[in-house]
């Protein structure tokens, strides 16, 4: 069982920019990118560092109002949701989509330290 998790999820990155990750004895020195140190998503310790399970996600849409539901032992640090499974927007409550063709929604979530979700995909008809 690991002693401690350290994670970086979605780490913001030009063309051409550099990463560097210096790994010690006693664990992960920072992050450090062409723009500064980077800091991690999420750092477990203890029983906590051995869940590398994602959340649980589901969507559920009436008429033309959605929901996403995110559930995990750990928490939830975030719930992203797409239209075109491209550029994502934080989820932070129900919201309207608008009626008159098929809108496909896809959701992932993050739970509280660092696990990622399977991606979620539901088309909504209204």
């Amino acid at each position: 069982m690991p002693l401690s998790v350290t994670r970086y999820n979605d780490i913001p990155q030009e063309t051409g920019e550099w990463l560097s990750l210096a790994l010690c004895v006693s664990g992960p020195q920072a992050l450090r990118g062409g723009r500064g140190v980077i800091p991690p998503t999420a750092v477990a310790t203890g029983a906590a560092a051995a869940d590398r399970t994602g959340p649980e996600v589901a969507i559920s849409a009436t008429g033309n109002l959605v929901t996403i539901v995110a559930n995990d032992p750990s928490g939830i640090m975030q719930i992203l949701y797409s239209f075109d499974m491209r550029y994502y927007s934080r989820y932070v409550g129900p919201f309207e989509i608008t009626c008159g063709q098929d809108i496909v929604v896809t959701v992932f979530a993050d739970d509280a330290i660092g696990n990622r979700s399977s991606p979620q995909s539901t088309t909504v008809r209204c």
